[in-house]
């Protein structure tokens, strides 16, 4: 995902439906995209842009679609 960017992520999407917001995610000190991006859609059409879109290329660069889950609790590596 990195030579992908949000307006490539929106020309893509959009053919599915109407694209709430669309964020590729990038590293805080480099800059550099981490390989992976949200893109918010209506429930509906969020599911086409799954069911279309995935395993798809953009850019050259095949894509994973799927619905975002919630990140694991991670343990503290806090010290006291």
């Amino acid at each position: 995902m990195s030579n992908i960017n949000e307006d490539d992520l929106y020309a893509s999407f959009s053919p599915f439906g109407s694209i709430i917001s669309c964020k590729v995610i990038r590293d805080k000190y480099t800059g550099s995209s981490r390989g992976f991006a949200f893109i918010d859609m209506e429930e509906e059409e969020g599911q086409k842009a799954i069911s279309g879109m995935d395993r798809q290329e953009i850019n050259g660069r095949p894509v994973n679609v799927s619905v975002a889950r919630e990140r694991a609790p991670r343990p503290s590596d806090r010290r006291y």
